[in-house]
């Protein structure tokens, strides 16, 4: 690093890491430039960079799906689950009808439910 380079280190580190998942290994001398090339090559896998956020995330686990359920209030981990056995995903347990949740949850809960899912911001 040098005096020029220094007050941009911090946005360069940025982007190379958590933007483009290049790590930033400093070297001394030029000459460990080859060896550190020739070392990546020999150990480099393809993996996704786990700190950068993807926009087109999808719930993906079991477990993500019931904690998602599980911030709707009065929902129990029970009920998340068994709301997940019925409809699949939380895509449709937030689409099904108040009738369809009622299947799983019974009538009071299912109304609780269907109103704070479907609950109107009227700011």
């Amino acid at each position: 690093m040098t005096d020029l380079t220094r007050p941009q280190f911090s946005n360069i580190q940025s982007l190379c890491v958590l933007d483009f998942s290049i790590p930033i290994i400093p070297v001394d001398t030029l000459d460990q430039v080859p060896q550190l090339l020739e070392r990546f090559k020999v150990t480099t896998r393809i993996k996704k960079n786990p700190f950068k956020a993807d926009k087109n995330l999808e719930l993906k686990t079991d477990n993500e799906m019931v904690l998602t359920l599980l911030r709707i209030p009065g929902i129990s981990e029970k009920q998340a689950r068994n709301l997940l056995v019925r409809f699949g995903d939380v895509r449709s347990v937030f689409a099904a009808s108040e009738a369809e949740l009622a299947t799983v949850l019974g009538p009071r809960a299912a109304r609780g439910f269907y109103a704070s899912i479907n609950r109107q911001n009227n700011v």
